[in-house]
């Protein structure tokens, strides 16, 4: 793969580079909002670096709205400082640092100085060098090579898999094909299904997003219901000292099928092929309260998660509802 990035100086660095410094940078402006934008500044940021992130005004972080705020709060607790770009303007880079202007979401010109900065840029197809045009291979209009469930190109005896295809480039989505076209060159009928992949980004603490987030399952027009447990409730986190993030779960009122699971915090990764599952198997919430759960851990904060979408929750104050109330007197005369 290539990126769309043609021109750049030595302190502008692309994903590929940044962790390949030999030296810690002084000022490390970030520019962008993916899961690998992400990481960088909460790595660098643990590590002791200045840290300022540049996000498009019209982007947001790649998860619920609820998780991007926690994100948004925990950056701000760590002193990573985030712009909004309403317009980008220019980079100036000399041999020592870099500074980038452009205007934010107030209408105001910022200038950031830093020591580096970092691109996560656009991945596009570099396909030439295969020589695969010799074959006429059927594209798609993003130039990325056209597959099937199975993984087969244009030419039957043609697999593709992973980043020359479509869809995130991600490595679980490689295996996962790569897994696929094995199988159907066995013979086996396979199909590879890419709707709950889970969009990860190992921050500190690890974010996780599977399924609808809350905005997108209201835009479908669903009876969203929605249940969010802070891990500083949960005894296992407060014990371990990893309290920061919670869990949210959001299901279909009128069926009581989950549609998303999302969560920031300690061991977020680990519970995600849990998530997964749940969402793949069309469970509902009576499949996700009846099971018993280890104690004490963090999977008992999924549980009140859970319980919370009706008020079971023993560890959350309950949701304020409006209640209509009769007043009465009583004669006693």
């Amino acid at each position: 793969m290539s990126s769309d990035m043609k021109e750049k100086g030595e302190r502008t660095l692309l994903p590929h580079e940044l962790f390949a410094l030999e030296e810690v940078p002084e000022h490390l402006i970030v520019r962008g909002s993916d899961y690998i934008a992400l990481e960088a500044a909460s790595s660098y940021a643990a590590l002791g670096v200045k840290v300022s992130v540049v996000i498009d005004n019209k982007a947001s972080f790649p998860f619920d709205e609820s998780i991007n705020k926690e994100l948004g709060r925990l950056f701000k607790k760590r002193k990573i400082k985030v712009y909004k770009e309403l317009q980008f303007i220019s980079t100036n880079e000399t041999k020592d640092g870099i500074t980038m202007t452009f205007l934010t979401d107030k209408n105001v010109e910022e200038t950031i100085c830093g020591s580096h900065l970092f691109v996560s840029g656009t991945r596009i197809p570099n396909l030439e060098p295969l020589g695969i045009s010799r074959f006429g291979i059927d594209r798609t209009v993003g130039g990325f090579i056209k597959v099937d469930g199975n993984m087969q190109t244009s030419l039957p005896a043609i697999y593709a898999i992973g980043d020359v295809t479509e869809g995130p480039m991600l490595a679980i989505k490689a295996i996962k094909q790569g897994k696929a076209a094995v199988a159907s060159i066995a013979g086996q009928q396979t199909e590879v299904d890419l709707t709950f992949m889970p969009v990860v980004a190992q921050t500190i603490p690890p974010a996780v997003s599977v399924g609808l987030t809350e905005q997108s399952a209201r835009e479908f027009g669903l009876a969203v219901r929605t249940s969010q447990f802070a891990l500083g409730s949960n005894g296992y986190a407060t014990l371990s000292g990893k309290k920061d993030g919670f869990i949210k779960v959001i299901s279909d009122a009128t069926t009581e099928i989950i549609q998303g699971i999302h969560m920031i915090g300690e061991g977020a990764i680990e519970l995600s092929g849990s998530f997964v599952q749940l969402l793949e198997m069309a469970a509902r919430e009576e499949d996700l309260k009846f099971p018993l759960y280890a104690h004490p851990g963090i999977i008992e904060g999924f549980l009140e998660a859970v319980e919370g979408l009706v008020g079971q929750a023993i560890h959350a104050a309950p949701v304020k509802r409006d209640v209509a109330v009769n007043h009465f007197q009583i004669n006693t005369k």
